[in-house]
């Protein structure tokens, strides 16, 4: 089937189907099953590949987005295991508005739908007062994935990207629900995790470093800083980064932490 128009997959998407339609594609790109209208039954892969393009991404993404297409404000969720893929499409029309969209990708990085540096570090101070109280203490930590110049010029830059988006999902697999995780630069994520008993500090970090490198294949090196609730979060971002450069230059695929009393 040839789509005359990108949006129009969404309207068949969506059309009939309450706002809502889930779809999902085997290895080879045909749909296999949908919730929602039965018509989702006959768009086939290039019908994935048209709601691909209608949210500005590559055939391989994987991820979460929200954009406007027309008037109605979408998002798209998509995730891969072994050449299959589960496509998740609703309309937020009705609960979010362009002034908030636009909120939301001013704060978001987009390649891996993360909170990017700024949403990180307004997100973390506000975590920040609202636990001052806490006797227990705060981690704030910063993530550099090893040689990704070498993977860029040994795969190109998709390779880059998965790789990327494979460090994105064991953060956000690996810690709570209530902690925070963003991209803060190329290849540099930040984490922050609240009320983490000091003791805990590096079996948690070592436990996610062993998680990134059996699921994405590359290795990273970690800074992070155990301080109290009453800390600039600002400042222990500074020294998690330091601590996490000079791991790297001591050898990569390290763990360094700093406790401050």
């Amino acid at each position: 089937m040839v789509f005359a128009d990108t949006t129009e997959v969404v309207s068949r998407c969506l059309s009939q189907a309450g706002g809502f339609a889930l779809l999902l594609f085997d290895a080879e790109g045909a749909l296999r099953g949908a919730q929602g209208d039965e018509a989702l039954f006959s768009l086939g892969r290039e019908g994935l590949l048209a709601l691909l393009a209608t949210f500005g991404q590559a055939e391989d993404w994987q991820g979460a987005v929200t954009t406007y297409v027309g008037a109605q404000a979408l998002r798209l969720s998509v995730s891969r295991a072994d050449g299959a893929v589960v496509a998740f499409l609703q309309d937020l029309s009705d609960q979010i508005t362009r002034e908030t969209l636009l909120r939301i990708e001013a704060t978001t990085d987009p390649l891996t739908g993360l909170l990017n540096r700024r949403g990180f570090e307004r997100l973390t101070a506000t975590a920040f007062r609202s636990h001052s109280g806490t006797e227990t203490g705060h981690v704030i930590g910063v993530v550099d994935v090893d040689n990704l110049k070498r993977l860029n010029d040994g795969g190109g830059y998709q390779q880059g990207d998965r790789t990327l988006k494979g460090v994105a999902r064991e953060l956000d697999r690996s810690f709570r629900a209530g902690d925070i995780t963003g991209r803060v630069g190329g290849d540099e994520f930040a984490f922050c995790l609240v009320n983490v008993p000091e003791p805990l500090v590096e079996k948690i970090l070592k436990r996610l470093s062993a998680r990134i490198a059996e699921e994405t294949s590359a290795t990273v090196t970690i800074g992070a800083v155990h301080c109290p609730a009453y800390s600039d979060p600002a400042q222990a971002q500074i020294r998690a980064g330091e601590l996490a450069l000079a791991a790297k230059r001591a050898g990569k695929n390290r763990v360094s932490i700093e406790v401050v009393r």
